[in-house]
């Protein structure tokens, strides 16, 4: 049995200071489909894969900012870098935890795709990673079985900065078999040293997979297990990870631009007011988690009362622009 690296840094003996992670955690339960026409990383069966994913787009994360991600074998599969195995320092978005392979592994075939796939337009384009209908070590290499499989899909928003992980279809009948501790582990580490085995921060999903809480963890060895889910997220469970935005201001908003919408939640209206009265046109466009337009309106005033009665329950974002000044606000219509 393999043994994830991840564990030499987690049982390492360290403490850092408490830090603030960037984004807003939520869930909720989304449709989930599997991509077309999507580009296929591997071409062949693979077992600790490393491949590189053009995003289309540069992402920021922890301070790292590329176009580019790197699918890391350091972590067997469901990890995400920004740079290549061999960088001493890396930032790690750790989609899923655990030690995955193709099921076609045994016979030569690539059964478990990985793929990549941006679409919409510029500025407002959705990268989408997926693996698809993936084993696990455990089982196919060491008991040449595959009765066990995950399907699970990445997607970075450019707008926005944030980002969500999606789960599919999923058997997973023998998790004490499959995973190292029972359930997968989903985490985010903060420039990790490879020499010391130590990062500058380490935050981790734990608990109920409809009601998980993010943790930083800071003094990791006196822990006896990776923190983790319970369970695996079953079809259709989405972790959204909205990027915050300091003072509620994007970077390229002036000071007093700023627009608030009330209430969020919201039911069926909701109002967007800005705290000073602004000359011009506003553009006000409101998007679903797929980034296609549901709304498009110039605004003229700085307050607006809009009926979104007909939206189905869900997190959207409204975008308010006057073409040199953009703010995007995350909302959450419930029933």
């Amino acid at each position: 049995m393999k043994k994830v690296i991840l564990s030499a840094f987690l049982f390492a003996s360290l403490l850092i200071q408490a830090q603030v992670f960037p984004y807003e955690f939520s869930v909720s339960t989304e449709s989930y489909s599997d991509l077309e026409n999507a580009t296929v990383l591997s071409t062949e069966a693979w077992d600790d894969p490393a491949y590189l994913i053009p995003l289309g787009f540069e992402f920021e994360f922890m301070g790292s900012t590329s176009s580019n991600l790197y699918i890391s074998p350091l972590l067997y599969g469901g990890a995400l870098g920004f740079t290549d195995q061999f960088d001493l320092v890396q930032d790690l978005l750790i989609v899923y935890g655990s030690d995955l392979i193709d099921i076609g592994y045994n016979e030569e075939l690539n059964l478990s795709p990985i793929s990549v796939l941006t679409e919409g337009d510029p500025g407002f384009r959705i990268a989408k990673i997926e693996w698809k209908t993936c084993g696990f070590y455990n089982e196919v290499a060491e008991q040449m079985t595959s009765g066990n499989r995950v399907s699970f899909q990445f997607w970075i928003y450019e707008e926005t900065g944030s980002f969500e992980i999606r789960f599919g279809s999923a058997s997973v009948k023998q998790p004490d078999l499959v995973h190292d501790d029972g359930a997968p582990y989903i985490a985010f580490v903060d420039d990790l040293n490879l020499e010391t085995n130590t990062p500058a921060g380490s935050w981790f999903l734990e608990g109920p997979v409809l009601n998980p809480s993010l943790n930083l963890y800071t003094d990791i060895n006196s822990l006896q297990f990776v923190p983790n889910l319970d369970s695996d997220p079953y079809f259709g469970i989405t972790y959204h990870f909205t990027k915050q935005i300091s003072s509620g201001m994007a970077n390229n908003q002036l000071k007093g631009n700023t627009w608030n919408a009330y209430p969020n939640p919201f039911k069926s209206n909701i109002t967007f007011q800005n705290d000073e009265k602004l000359a011009g046109a506003w553009m006000l466009e409101l998007r679903d988690m797929t980034g296609s337009i549901l709304l498009k309106e110039n605004i003229q005033r700085n307050l607006i009362n809009s009926s979104l009665s007909d939206l189905p329950s869900g997190i959207y974002f409204a975008t308010l622009s006057n073409g040199t000044d953009v703010q995007t606000i995350k909302l959450c219509k419930q029933e």
